[in-house]
């Protein structure tokens, strides 16, 4: 699509981005049609600009975390694959299986990777963002943070700082995949956490 193809208005618009969606944005421009549709473009070059950014992050930070586990797995195979990885053991808390859906992940990225023969870095390269944000999670505090995954920061960072950043950049992420209005958003202080994720990450980095 082409920056004017939403230019015009008409009944159109409303078959197109569905009338419940494209009502988000007539709303917010005051029943006035023509700046909804100007308004619906900004979201999405803004999302565009965003999903740029939160690209790059993701790779550093799937990275980051391969680097800080696979230096101190002692495993007879990668972390991913082995049967005793803190990411495949069964994770029972409050009766569930937090690791259930993991498993499921890294069958499913392994698959799209090229099945028995994919390595572990075709098999990260297909893990969605969704498998890394639950990897800091607080059922995750002793099998993954204590003993790997905070050596992937600063010393001193604390694991719920990066948790509740790391959780909030992957539901903008999840919106911005579906397309969803990021009008109610604090867009500044979102890509400032973002910055200071990547920093930490990589200290060394500066914009």
């Amino acid at each position: 699509m082409t920056a004017g193809v939403l230019s015009a208005d008409g009944p159109w618009v409303e078959r197109w981005l569905s009338k419940p969606r494209f009502a988000v944005y007539v709303r917010a421009c005051g029943d006035d049609r023509a700046r909804a549709i100007a308004l619906y473009q900004w979201n999405a070059a803004t999302a565009q600009a965003f999903g740029l950014d939160l690209g790059h992050l993701e790779v550093a930070l799937r990275n980051a975390y391969d680097t800080a586990i696979t230096t101190r797995w002692r495993g007879s195979q990668h972390w991913l694959l082995d049967p005793a990885s803190p990411v495949r053991l069964p994770l029972i808390r409050n009766g569930t299986d937090h690791n259930a859906r993991r498993r499921i992940q890294i069958a499913e990225a392994s698959d799209r990777a090229g099945g028995p023969t994919a390595t572990p870095g075709k098999i990260i390269a297909e893990l969605p963002f969704g498998f890394w944000r639950f990897l800091s999670s607080a059922s995750r505090q002793s099998s993954l943070w204590m003993p790997y995954l905070r050596y992937a920061y600063p010393r001193g960072t604390a694991r719920v700082t990066i948790d509740k950043a790391v959780a909030e950049l992957n539901h903008i992420r999840n919106r911005i995949a579906h397309h969803e209005p990021l009008l109610a958003r604090d867009l500044a202080a979102d890509h400032a956490q973002l910055l200071h994720l990547v920093e930490l990450l990589n200290p060394s980095w500066r914009p």
